[in-house]
Order: structure tokens, then C-alpha cells, then sequence
């Protein structure tokens, strides 16, 4: 495992990154509509 500041690893990091932050927001968004239904 070597660690080279090239663009490969660093835009495989980025994106999964951005995927899992989706996820994350996916996750809370329905969470925030139903307290806002049942407020």
C-alpha cells in the first residue's frame, strides 16, 4: 500500500465520501418530515 498524492485514490475517496454523506441525508430527511408532521 503505497501512498501516492495522485488523482486515483483521492477521487475514489472523495466519491465514496459524497456517497456515504447521501446516504447519511437520505437517512435523516424522512426522519425531519415526521417531526414536522407530528409537531
Amino acid at each position: 500500500m503505497n501512498k501516492t498524492p495522485d488523482a486515483s485514490p483521492d477521487s475514489a475517496s472523495n466519491t465514496s465520501v459524497i456517497y456515504t454523506i447521501l446516504s447519511l441525508l437520505n437517512l435523516v430527511k424522512p426522519v425531519q418530515t415526521r417531526r414536522e408532521t407530528h409537531a
